[in-house]
């Protein structure tokens, strides 16, 4: 069965394949898995205090994925582009694998409040890859259903009731098993999945903060933009959009990346148009 972890703020939950919430992520992250940390990173079910730094996306993943004997297998190596001639990539692109990304889509249309008829709007439905990243090596036996090793991240364009939007989702094989999914914020971030959540954590408390004397509880991230480089800075400039409630509101978000931990770095976080707050280094 197929799951996914959903990233956004009230309450994540963990979806199966039938369409159904089967357990809240807090439950997924005391499980053990080595995607706990992403869990810990996205979900807002769980408070700022609780959560702590976490490794690199690829000592995670060398813990989630344990080596197999020799069998006949197709390797797709990490850093490398996805081969639409392999067995991976027509997995991913036309097989199970593209079906997964299209449960995660759906559950993450729940999340945003996406209404849509999906069974009356099925011819036009449409899946198109932006951007395709091989974390760590896919190992792929002839004999199975699934990948076994490896860990993969998709950024994709969804289309459906007349609306498109970008969805992000990292994918970790497991051996004997579909994939565990975990959906991120929407749209063209270019900071990393760990960074990521962390500013996502930093942001959604200045959101609730600002929100205190309201009786808005729904707060989410709905849109992150591509990252921008000021001339002679090393500052990641990015507009990411929340809707609390009813509410747009848009923040700038500046990232200076430490140079010893690329998962950690200075934040500000302001409104646009309001003066920029002093830089603190993310948690």
């Amino acid at each position: 069965m197929a799951h996914v972890i959903l990233p956004n703020t009230i309450g994540g939950r963990e979806w199966s394949k039938a369409g159904g919430p089967v357990k809240t992520a807090r439950r997924v992250i005391a499980s053990g898995s080595a995607l706990s940390h992403y869990a810990r990173a996205m979900s807002e079910g769980i408070s700022v205090q609780r959560l702590i730094s976490r490794p690199l996306l690829g000592v995670a993943m060398a813990v989630l994925l344990p080596l197999q004997s020799a069998v006949a297998e197709e390797i797709s190596k990490a850093r490398q582009p996805l081969d639409p001639e392999s067995r991976f990539g027509a997995y991913v692109l036309k097989g199970e694998g593209n079906f997964g990304l299209r449960l995660g889509a759906a559950a993450m249309d729940k999340k945003m409040g996406m209404v849509c008829d999906y069974k009356a709007d099925a011819p036009n439905l449409k899946i198109a890859i932006k951007k395709f990243h091989i974390e760590r090596d896919v190992a792929f036996p002839e004999s199975a259903r699934h990948p076994v090793r490896g860990s993969w991240s998709i950024r994709y364009a969804y289309t459906r009731c007349g609306e498109k939007v970008i969805y992000n989702t990292i994918f970790a094989a497991r051996e004997k098993s579909s994939p565990k999914m975990l959906n991120l914020y929407p749209g063209y971030s270019d900071l990393n999945p760990v960074l990521m959540g962390r500013v996502g954590r930093k942001l959604l408390a200045k959101v609730r903060e600002d929100n205190l004397r309201t009786e808005c509880n729904d707060i989410r991230i709905v849109d992150t933009s591509q990252g921008k480089l000021k001339k002679g800075s090393e500052t990641i400039h990015e507009i990411w959009s929340v809707m609390a409630c009813s509410q747009p509101i848009n923040y700038e978000i500046a990232v200076t990346k430490l140079p010893e931990d690329i998962t950690r770095g200075d934040i500000v976080i302001s409104k646009l148009g309001e003066q920029p707050a002093k830089p603190v280094t993310a948690p």
